[in-house]
């Protein structure tokens, strides 16, 4: 049994229902300028159908190849090198993630 073929399974179908939710909460479309995720990767937004300008804020480099409408930064989420409100919305699937009670 491969534990990780099990858990992409289970991860892709339970953040593509999160996507979705986020999506229809916050009313993302193409008219949305701009959208920040700290500590993420392309993988979240590849399960919604929506195409918007995204900034990925991360401590690891960029992939090879990534879309024209994303832009990549290195750094840290503790010190974000953007003035005040430079995006519609921030997101962090990390933050949901790794935080706990």
């Amino acid at each position: 049994m491969d534990i990780h073929r099990i858990y992409s399974f289970f991860q892709r179908r339970f953040r593509r229902k999160r996507m979705k939710e986020f999506v229809s909460i916050f009313g993302i479309t193409t008219n949305i300028p701009r959208v920040l995720d700290v500590g993420g990767t392309l993988f979240n937004w590849t399960l919604i159908d929506v195409q918007l300008r995204l900034t990925i804020l991360n401590v690891t480099s960029p992939p090879n190849n990534f879309p024209d409408n994303v832009e990549w930064i290195v750094g840290d989420a503790r010190a974000m090198p953007f003035p005040d409100k430079n995006f519609d919305v921030v997101f962090s699937n990390s933050v949901i993630e790794h935080v706990g009670g």
